[in-house]
């Protein structure tokens, strides 16, 4: 099996709820193990984070006669770790999936076979076996323990897959494949465990005769599909800002119990006009403590990283210290939207129902929510290049709109590159200032700077940074 993706747009939040190295997230191409279900049907032992399946563009079959065949994406499984994909044209091959249970078996000589893939390098070996024992697990399903066997079946860190191995009768049936439970998103950054862990089940198979039942109608989380650039860039929201926990700050709010000594939570430091949590009444102060996430088995707990606050008013000095070589380095002087919450919360999927648990002066208030969409944040802002000024801007955003201070109607676009020698870099344009206008007229978007600067020509920029001003011409030819 071989898939591929696009590159990923944007670095995945540091901390918990399993971003904690981002292991997995940055690859763009995988290479693994399938089962041919039938003539059609491909079984992808990958067990990908949304994040992930989200960039996925094609995917190619390898099949046993030596033949690649391109195949198309058809679903992720809501509770295991697995996808769907259909053959362009029927192939033979497919698996004889036996009937028996894995109770049926218990003891019985087999065939095990452990699949290595590296690449496009395959290496399978095969020997006696015998389950040796049994565990009854997620939703009932019975799970069989066997040897040293490593059942893991999903993508590392660099796009490969750990050893699978697979179970068959002495006549050649499938009988047990490593197909393991995913883990829900309150189970990422618990006690270390991440999407793909297999803390629960390690060295585990399931009966490939539960099969049929796995991949029902309903089986597949509409959630965990391919997107488009424009599509996975969104985020949800609950539209506040909030400053992480400590052991101090749990004392001093009366929620060391509830915070776990101030390991959990975060504090309400802003709520945004007309968000959901403007809707719920949450207000500044407040402790957000825990979401309970319909479908999801227990409660998640809040984790907020103090890099979610961004590095603040101190950039308008730090810009003047910094290297050039450095700029493209540089992150946003204000905080991310896409922080370990609203990633969590976009993998839930929007629609999601879920009820906050919320501290405020001695009492628990739970608001319910639905996850929605935020508004478009800078991440994902519309932007355009001039390479005649060697400079790119994006629209603002409304989390910068707030780091600025600037009302909806004050006009501006944010420098968010520029290229190291070129026109706008000599002039002393720096990245995160804002263009108000050029040639006196007003800037509200990228839309209208380009309009602006397409003449060429002399151009007078208007450039603050934050509530400090200054005019900066620069020669442009015509693009």
């Amino acid at each position: 099996m071989e898939l591929r993706f696009r590159s990923p747009g944007q670095q995945a939040p540091s901390g918990s709820y399993g971003y904690d190295d981002n292991s997995g997230e940055e690859i763009t191409e995988w290479n693994g193990t399938g089962v041919l279900l039938d003539a059609r049907r491909v079984l992808v032992l990958a067990q990908l984070k949304p994040r992930v399946t989200a960039r996925l563009e094609s995917v190619r079959v390898h099949l046993a006669d030596g033949r690649e065949a391109p195949a198309t994406f058809r679903g992720s499984l809501r509770d295991y770790g697995a996808l769907v994909v259909e053959l362009n044209e029927p192939a033979a091959g497919a698996a004889r999936i036996s009937s028996a249970r894995l109770q049926d078996v218990e003891d019985r000589l087999l065939m095990r076979s452990q699949v290595r893939v590296l690449g496009e390098s395959r290496a399978s070996y095969e020997w006696e076996a015998r389950v040796a024992r049994m565990t009854r697990g997620f939703r009932g399903h019975i799970f069989g323990l066997f040897g040293d066997v490593s059942a893991s079946g999903h993508e590392t860190g660099d796009g490969e897959e750990g050893p699978t191995s697979f179970l068959f009768s002495l006549d050649g049936e499938l009988v047990a494949l490593p197909l393991m439970v995913r883990d829900k998103v309150v189970d990422q950054g618990q006690g270390g465990r991440s999407w793909g862990s297999r803390s629960d089940y390690q060295a585990t198979v399931l009966a490939a005769s539960e099969l049929s039942g796995l991949l029902s109608e309903g089986a597949f989380d509409q959630d965990n599909r391919p997107l488009s650039e424009a599509e996975e860039n969104r985020l949800a929201w609950i539209g506040v800002e909030l400053q992480a926990m400590d052991p101090d700050l749990a004392r001093f709010n009366g929620v060391v119990e509830q915070t776990n000594g101030g390991e959990t939570g975060g504090i309400v430091t802003y709520v945004y006009d007309g968000s959901p949590a403007a809707k719920a009444g949450l207000q500044v102060g407040d402790v957000l403590l825990r979401l309970h996430i319909q479908g999801q088995p227990r409660p998640l707990e809040v984790q907020v990283s103090p890099y979610d606050m961004g590095w603040g008013a101190q950039y308008t000095d730090a810009l003047d210290r910094i290297d050039p070589s450095y700029y493209s380095q540089i992150p946003p002087p204000w905080g991310s939207a896409e922080t370990m919450l609203t990633r969590a919360l976009t993998d839930v999927g929007f629609g999601t129902p879920f009820t906050a648990e919320v501290y405020r002066e001695g009492q628990i208030l739970r608001p319910k929510f639905v996850v929605e969409e935020g508004p478009a944040h800078y991440g994902a802002a519309a932007k355009f290049k001039s390479e005649a000024a060697g400079l790119t801007v994006k629209d603002v955003t409304y989390e910068a709109r707030r780091f600025f201070q600037m009302t909806p109607e004050d006009p501006g676009v944010i420098v968010s590159m520029i290229e190291q020698g070129e026109r706008a870099a000599v002039a002393g344009i720096k990245p995160f200032e804002l263009i108000v206008s050029v040639n006196d007229e007003p800037v509200h978007s990228v839309q209208e700077f380009e309009e602006a600067i397409e003449g060429g020509g002399e151009l007078r920029f208007s450039v603050k940074r934050m509530h400090v001003g200054r005019i900066v011409k620069i020669t442009v030819p015509q693009e």
